[in-house]
């Protein structure tokens, strides 16, 4: 990952280092906060919450993907009627 992100983003050295150091302080800090949490609603209720979160980030997936992406083009068909020129 640090040579990913020195190669191919032209993050320095530093720079690279240091998101990686706290992305897994913040990926530690994250995972206390949701042991606590975790324990007060139960597996039941944890597992719609994310079941509903997965399915909305899907659909907001989807729907950048539908508006974002370029349309396909059919191919030009010649018109009855006209002879199709040939170089």
């Amino acid at each position: 990952m640090p040579y990913l992100l020195i190669d191919h983003y032209g993050f320095d050295a530093t720079g690279a280092g240091l998101g990686l150091t706290s992305a897994a302080l913040l990926w530690a800090a994250g995972a206390e906060v949701q042991g606590r949490i975790g324990d007060r609603l139960g597996n039941a209720r944890i597992t719609l919450i994310g079941t509903t979160l997965l399915a909305a980030a899907a659909l907001v997936a989807a729907a950048t993907a539908a508006t974002a992406l370029p349309r396909r083009r059919r191919p030009a068909t010649p018109r009855r009627g006209r002879a199709a020129s040939s170089p």
